[in-house]
């Protein structure tokens, strides 16, 4: 993936939150409601295709998807990176599970 991208979009979207253009990305980063009504509607787009639809046009609503999520934390203030954290912790915790087991039981 293009992490580049995605930060660049998030800085990007961050200058939209510091200084609003009325875009409808800039809309996006100012309210939480907003920003959760497009990330439910693209999802629900996102959701569509996949069951019947042209890769080509999966990618373009998961793309859809993506900007709506980094707008969303954007707008609530939470950095990319402490999601890949999280997706970072999950995935060593998994690997140090399959190496070593479960040590609940």
């Amino acid at each position: 993936m293009q992490e580049g991208f995605l930060r660049e979009l998030e800085r990007k979207l961050e200058e939209r939150r510091e200084k609003p253009t009325g875009s409808l990305s800039s809309k996006l980063v100012q309210s939480r409601k907003a920003a959760s009504i497009k990330l439910s509607e693209e999802c629900s787009e996102l959701f569509c295709a996949i069951r019947s639809e042209s890769d080509a046009r999966v990618a373009q609503e998961a793309a859809d998807v993506l900007f709506a999520v980094v707008c969303a934390l954007v707008c609530r203030g939470v950095p990319l990176q402490k999601v890949a954290g999280v997706l970072a912790s999950r995935r060593v915790k998994r690997v140090l599970k399959q190496k070593f087991g479960d040590a609940n039981g």
